[in-house]
């Protein structure tokens, strides 16, 4: 029996992540609640546990990029478990989290971009 595997891509975007000079001094903001509302704490550069994030665990429902920083939200503690990643690469990302992870963020990494690579 023959297979055929296709592989489908209009571009590829690799992300490079590490430090910044000026990383401490512009915060990613996350939201309690969908459209930027409820609670609200700054992060900058670092890892965050759910004690940490000033919203409450599984709280997070919106999140405020500036542009050159990414952003990746995780289901466990301790920055583990399933995550999900938002890059700013070309301008301020103000977005709802996706439906499918809303309110299951437990710990956040906040990284600046150092470099993109498009393939």
């Amino acid at each position: 029996m023959k297979s055929n595997f296709w592989l489908y891509a209009l571009y590829m975007t690799v992300i490079i992540i590490g430090a910044s000079s000026d990383a401490a001094a512009i915060g990613v903001r996350i939201y309690q609640h969908g459209g930027f509302g409820g609670a609200v704490k700054e992060l900058p550069v670092g890892r965050y546990n759910s004690n940490q994030l000033g919203i409450g665990n599984k709280q997070a429902s919106s999140v405020r990029i500036p542009k050159g920083y990414v952003v990746f939200l995780y289901e466990g503690e301790g920055c583990t478990g399933n995550c999900v990643s938002f890059a700013a690469t070309t301008c301020d990302l103000n977005m709802d989290i996706v439906a499918i992870f809303n309110d299951r963020t437990s710990s956040i990494e906040v990284a600046p971009i150092v470099a993109e690579i498009q393939l």
